[in-house]
């Protein structure tokens, strides 16, 4: 996971309506530069034949209330 991207719905129709999307079914989210925190737009499919949007919060919760982990990675192979 990255620590921030950049999302801009301007460069995009399918990403503009996407944005739109969401806005209309749950709340405002973040566009331009994302950092840890900021919510954001995301792809996923309830069941096999169904694309569906929604927002979360971008970045892991961590141990400690309050902290999000950013920059993990997998260690196994």
């Amino acid at each position: 996971m990255c620590g921030r991207f950049s999302l801009n719905p301007d460069e995009s129709k399918e990403i503009w309506d996407i944005v739109r999307a969401v806005e209309e079914k749950h709340k405002t989210i973040k566009t331009g530069e994302i950092y840890p925190s900021n919510d954001v737009p995301v792809i996923y499919s309830p069941d096999s034949d169904d694309i569906d949007y929604n927002a979360t919060t971008w970045g892991f919760h961590r141990f400690k209330k309050g902290q999000l982990l950013i920059n993990t990675h997998d260690l196994e192979p």
